[in-house]
């Protein structure tokens, strides 16, 4: 799992945008960050091996130009600097991002079929190396790429038809589903961020001056007016106005009822995190079991919310240590969160 933002508005996005990933990425990202924003019709774009501070340090992201834009910390999954979102399109237009995995689609074919028919097509993959690495698809010649550069390309090539943006990230996801968010740019309506959800967690919160897209609501900045979450098993644009949405029709599987407010899921966190401080993914374990039988259940789209609001009611705080990263010599955040009068 990673974490996500993006901004669209009347403000510059990148310094938005960093201080957003900074209050989020020890969830469940720090290992690999990148940043995408747009101006003038120009895709700006940096990714490394690290977190937010080392992209900072080592590239000019806290610079880039333009009043909307996307970026993206990952989990250590493998791969190096190139494995970092987010993805670009070919010709440059486009850019992509998600969050989630392969979940209950795992044995589908598509993930390598449709790879293995852009690379035939002439889609160069800037993420291929010649290890295998997990169940990522691989090219004919083995190596291994990221699936999310394979939806990028397959996001792109529908845009380059003359494909809405939306539209055509809901088809990349009908084309090779996965249990995933993804929020995508586009040079040919630089107003919107495009974006699809199946089940992995999102949320858009509107200010005065635009639109935040996290994956938890406790990235955003204090001015936040009204909070949304992104409806599962749908596509659609974020503007500074408002939010688009649409069903991804016909549905790619079957999801467990959202539980997003659920009092169980609140109690059953607060009690978790009263005997020790725990990660999402071990908050998520925990709650499983109060979802519905389903080929798929919004489980962390239904913790965040549930950690934010512990969090906002000063009952739980955010518990930061440093763990070994995805390269020699370098760290990545870790959060966990505990009972506010926990010792750290």
């Amino acid at each position: 799992m990673c974490n996500i933002a993006g901004y669209v508005g009347e403000r510059d996005a990148a310094p938005i945008l960093i201080g957003m990933m900074k209050r989020e990425e020890g969830f469940a990202g720090g290992y690999y960050t990148g940043i995408a924003t747009l101006s003038g019709g120009r895709l700006y774009h940096a990714k490394l091996t690290g977190d937010t501070d080392r992209l900072l340090a080592l590239t000019g992201a806290a610079g880039f130009p333009g009043h909307i834009g996307i970026m993206h910390s990952r989990s250590k999954s493998g791969g190096g600097d190139a494995w970092a979102h987010p993805f670009i399109g070919r010709g440059g237009r486009t850019a992509y991002i998600a969050n989630g995995s392969a979940g209950c689609f795992r044995s589908s074919p598509s993930r390598e079929e449709q790879t293995r028919r852009l690379s035939a097509a002439g889609v160069e993959f800037s993420s291929a190396c010649p290890e295998k690495i997990g169940a990522y698809p691989t090219l004919a010649d083995g190596s291994s790429v990221h699936v999310s550069e394979t939806m990028c390309h397959l996001i792109t090539e529908k845009v380059e038809e003359g494909v809405p943006l939306a539209e055509a990230i809901a088809a990349a996801f009908s084309e090779m589903p996965s249990e995933i968010i993804g929020l995508a740019l586009s040079s040919g309506e630089p107003d919107r961020i495009g974006w699809g959800r199946v089940n992995a967690p999102g949320c858009v919160g509107f200010a005065s001056h635009g639109a935040y897209i996290a994956t938890t609501s406790a990235a955003f900045p204090d001015d936040v007016e009204r909070i949304e979450y992104l409806p599962e098993m749908s596509a659609g644009s974020v503007t500074t106005g408002g939010m688009t949405s649409f069903p991804i029709d016909p549905p790619l599987c079957r999801i467990a009822p959202d539980l997003i407010g659920s009092e169980k899921i609140a109690r059953r966190i607060e009690a978790a995190v009263a005997l020790r401080p725990m990660r999402i993914s071990e908050l998520s374990r925990a709650v499983a079991d109060l979802f519905e039988p389903a080929d798929c259940a919004p489980v962390r789209a239904a913790v965040y919310p549930a950690v934010a609001k512990l969090l906002a009611a000063g009952k739980a705080k955010v518990v930061r240590t440093e763990v070994p990263g995805a390269a020699e010599g370098i760290t990545a955040p870790a959060f966990r969160i505990a009972a506010a009068r926990s010792a750290t």
